[in-house]
């Protein structure tokens, strides 16, 4: 009976003793608890939020364009690629045919290997820079419409997000090829290009040989 006794004695000493040694108090114990319990909740509700939840809450930060700023930029921006095109076009020997077929990064790229005019080099790199800065207004201003394009196809959720980068793709190559004299706002015209990205993608997972000769 003596060593039941003492042995309940101990059992319930334990958590005393150990408290006592690591000199935890009550407070630091109820903060530890605390904060882990916060911990939880913030990850429950990282887990429950989708990457489109995510995206969309990051979109809604961005202004959205207004027609008259996307008049203005799409002009702008078709002036600065016209100055870059000629310039380039010049000084690698390329006619108008087969710069129209090369993106406009990978055509400054070219330039910057092939030139060594310093000066060349530094006007196109500038000029080059600053068309960044507008076209990446202009892009994220219309995000909007193709996350809009995106949903048309009624797909699933899985490859979403990837429909939305083929259909950012569409938009950056519409702002590359738009031209004033198309009697249309951008708008219109970065629609279908949108679409084109995404139906090319879309089609690629399910017809591959198909998708590859569009």
């Amino acid at each position: 009976m003596k060593k039941i006794l003492l042995y309940i004695v101990v059992l319930i000493s334990i958590p005393f003793l150990v408290v006592t040694f690591f000199k935890v108090d009550n407070f630091e114990v109820k903060e530890v608890k605390l904060n882990y319990l916060s911990n939880i909740i913030v990850y429950d509700k990282m887990v429950s939020k989708s990457l489109f939840e995510y995206y969309g809450d990051d979109i809604s930060l961005i202004p959205m364009s207004t027609a008259d700023e996307n008049i203005n930029l799409s002009k702008y921006l078709y002036e600065m690629i016209d100055e870059i095109r000629v310039i380039v076009g010049n000084e690698l020997n390329l006619d108008n045919d087969e710069i129209e077929k090369i993106w406009i990064c990978d055509l400054v790229d070219r330039f910057m290997v092939m030139c060594n005019d310093e000066d060349k080099l530094r006007y196109v790199k500038s000029l080059y820079n600053e068309f960044l800065d507008k076209r990446n207004k202009l892009v994220q201003g219309n995000m909007r419409l193709v996350i809009l394009v995106a949903k048309e196809f009624n797909i699933n959720e899985s490859i979403f997000m990837d429909c939305i980068q083929y259909g950012n793709m569409g938009l950056m190559r519409a702002v590359d090829k738009f031209n004033p004299s198309f009697n249309t706002i951008f708008t219109t015209y970065a629609y279908m290009w949108i679409k084109q990205f995404i139906m090319k993608y879309v089609y690629n997972l399910i017809y591959p040989y198909y998708a590859s000769h569009m």
